[in-house]
C-alpha cells in the first residue's frame, strides 16, 4: 500500500483514478471527500485552493499552486500539486 494518497482528476474535478490510500482518505472524509464523482476539500478555503490547484494543472500557463488541507489524521497533511 502506498503511504501517500494519489488522486487523478480531469478538468471538471471528476476522479479518474484514486489509489487505495486516497480512497481510504476520501471515504473517511479526512481532509478530502467526493461529491458526485468529484473531489472536494472538507472546508471552504481548502476547497477553493484545491480548485485553483486543479485549474493550474489543467491550464499550465497559470502559476502553479500548492496547498495543504487540514486532516484529522496526525500524519502529514495532503499536499495538492
Amino acid at each position: 500500500m502506498f503511504r501517500h494518497g494519489i488522486v487523478l482528476v480531469d478538468q471538471s474535478h471528476r476522479i479518474v483514478h484514486a489509489n487505495s490510500t486516497a480512497e481510504r482518505i476520501l471515504r473517511a472524509r479526512d481532509g478530502l471527500h467526493t461529491r458526485g464523482g468529484s473531489v472536494e476539500a472538507d472546508n471552504a478555503a481548502a476547497d477553493r485552493a484545491l480548485h485553483r490547484g486543479i485549474a493550474d494543472a489543467v491550464y499550465p500557463i497559470r502559476i502553479r499552486s500548492e496547498i495543504d488541507t487540514p486532516r484529522a489524521d496526525p500524519g502529514l497533511p495532503p499536499t495538492i500539486r
